[in-house]
């Protein structure tokens, strides 16, 4: 996880707010696939999330909002979007939480339930 952001900062919001982004820090999530007769197999992967779960550059901006709004990350630097940033805070990592309780399918592979 070199080049991906594992902790992320809050940002402080031109209205004098703080948004706290620590929901979107990395964790890890585990898919345990099972077979009859066979031990179960866990498999784990390392989930990150990228500044675009909460911001977005809009076209009817002007320069002085986005700089007002500017959010900066080690790859890129976007202007907040509270819009993308409630969506996430409500439903993004519960969803990936649910993956976790699906059926998967992997190429190659057995369905996962």
């Amino acid at each position: 996880m070199k080049q991906e952001v594992e902790k992320w900062r809050p940002f402080g919001h031109p209205d004098g707010d703080i948004r706290d982004l620590s929901f979107l820090d990395a964790h890890q999530a585990v898919y345990v696939q099972h077979h009859e007769g066979k031990e179960p197999l866990e498999y784990r992967f390392w989930v990150t999330y990228s500044l675009h779960c909460f911001t977005k550059d809009y076209e009817h901006q002007t320069n002085e909002e986005k700089q007002s709004l500017m959010y900066h990350a080690p790859k890129e630097s976007r202007p907040f979007c509270q819009h993308r940033y409630n969506l996430a805070r409500t439903h993004l990592k519960r969803t990936i939480w649910r993956c976790q309780k699906a059926t998967l399918f992997m190429p190659g592979m057995v369905a996962m339930p």
